[in-house]
């Protein structure tokens, strides 16, 4: 099958977005995410901690 480049661009674009999306649905799955929340007091913590010890 033959595509113009254009086609081909869009579809390796495609293609690497499904492949983000599994594997964010793997991380959720095995539970290797955070809350939003959680994530952003983490951050948080870490940019006060590194202030402090500048």
């Amino acid at each position: 099958m033959l595509q113009d480049v254009e086609s081909f661009e869009q579809t390796q674009e495609m293609l690497a977005r499904l492949k983000t999306q599994a594997l964010g649905n793997r991380q959720v799955e095995d539970g290797s995410v955070a809350p939003a929340a959680q994530a952003i007091r983490r951050l948080r913590g870490k940019g006060a901690a590194r202030k402090a010890a500048a």
